[in-house]
């Protein structure tokens, strides 16, 4: 089995990407696993989500990963591309150029899910689940994620655009 797509979902905090992840692509065939005793996934075989989506916390995702992940996941990605029909990944962890680059140079097709929201949606989920993010943070996530889609256009990743 070779990976045939890589998705990555970035947006504003409190846009819905780990929302979106469960409702598109965690099955109850998913199970947490720790490969190499480095990285947290939930895997049912087939598809691979960086990250436990199976906890009952705020954070799910890519956002129960350490902020420093990105070379350890530079390194092992190379090592379990071939395992996999599909790797998705979530978050400002990952909503970086240096991770894009990485990505670009995998040669396999990459789709890119922006979503956005209304600056008062954001706030009021991300108060909902108990965040004390504050409103210049979430507005710097959304330029953040806006600015990373055009760079991900440009590299020639598939952009799909989700209003949640």
């Amino acid at each position: 089995m070779s990976v045939s797509k890589i998705v990555i979902v970035i947006g504003a905090s409190g846009s819905g990407k780990t929302t979106y992840i469960k409702n598109k692509y965690l099955t109850p065939e998913h199970l947490d696993t720790n490969p190499e005793k480095l990285i947290k996934c939930c895997s049912d075989g087939k598809t691979l989500l960086f990250g436990h989506y199976r906890i009952n916390q705020r954070c799910c995702g890519c956002d129960t990963l350490s902020m420093g992940i990105l070379p350890a996941l530079i390194n092992f990605i190379p090592k379990i591309i071939d395992k996999y029909e599909t790797i998705v990944f979530d978050g400002d962890r990952i909503n970086c150029k240096r991770f894009f680059d990485f990505i670009k140079s995998l040669k396999t097709e990459v789709e890119l899910v922006l979503l956005s929201c209304l600056l008062s949606t954001s706030l009021t989920r991300r108060q909902n689940t108990g965040s004390d993010a504050s409103e210049s943070f979430v507005r710097a996530t959304l330029t953040k994620s806006n600015n990373m889609a055009l760079y991900a256009q440009i590299l020639g990743f598939k952009l799909i655009k989700i209003n949640t």
